[in-house]
């Protein structure tokens, strides 16, 4: 079970939108870093298989 701090998002109001999200982060910035790397490679790995299966179907078939 995760312990979250409180937290009032009065704190978190700014003019500029990317200081505001950083601040809404606070204290989970580590886990949204692990989710976008973690998308990341999902997709590479995605975009090599579909890369490899058309090297495979134009190279080796051909």
């Amino acid at each position: 079970m995760v312990i979250v701090p409180e937290y009032d998002l009065k704190n978190a109001v700014s003019e500029n939108r990317l200081q505001g999200l950083l601040r809404i982060l606070t204290g989970f910035r580590l886990r949204y870093v692990g989710a976008i790397v973690s998308l990341a490679v999902a997709t590479t790995a995605k975009t090599v298989t579909f890369l490899l299966l058309a090297y495979f179907v134009d190279t080796v078939l051909e």
